[in-house]
């Protein structure tokens, strides 16, 4: 997961730059910033089952400031295994644990959010006040070299349908 922002306050709580949530049930990964210690990022999960307080972590002291945020998580041992998490702000790592098992979701089980930590039946909890300017969700695990290789607005895309009827109805479940 990897997303640029700027944050427009640094006295929000528990909100996510970008989050990956399973519609049916609680299980979610996000970028979280401010919920376990203020004006510091954070992996979020589901009941807390793959974060631990990064160290040395990041302190956010600056608004409107744009930063990189990315977090990786590889699976490590067989079966359900156990997640490797690591944690990126600017390419620097500011994390590294391995905690809970890895998770996956299914194409027709997740969803994206922006904004909230994770979804839920009242739009879920958190609230951020921030510039999302790129955000990006892979399907394999970036080392360093690469997240600082990236840069935002820079993938190419390609449409696939109408996005725009895509979009709309998206924004109105």
């Amino acid at each position: 997961m990897v997303s640029w922002a700027s944050l427009d306050s640094l006295k929000v709580q528990k909100g996510s730059i970008l989050t990956i949530d399973r519609l049916s049930d609680p299980t979610f990964d996000a970028i979280v910033f401010g919920e376990r210690q203020p004006q510091r990022w954070m992996a979020g999960s589901g009941w807390f089952h793959r974060t631990e307080d990064p160290k040395p972590g990041f302190e956010e002291k600056k608004e409107g400031q744009m930063a990189q945020l990315a977090i990786s998580y590889k699976k490590i041992g067989g079966g359900e295994g156990t997640a490797h998490v690591v944690i990126y702000h600017n390419g620097v790592k500011i994390g590294d644990y391995k905690k809970g098992i890895f998770p996956v979701f299914a194409k027709d089980d997740a969803e994206a959010i922006w904004g909230k930590r994770h979804g839920g039946v009242n739009g879920g909890p958190g609230d951020l006040d921030a510039k999302i300017e790129d955000a990006r969700i892979y399907a394999k695990v970036l080392d360093q070299d690469e997240i600082k290789s990236l840069r935002p607005d820079t993938l190419d895309i390609e449409a696939a349908g109408k996005l725009a009827t895509a979009w709309a109805a998206i924004k109105i479940r």
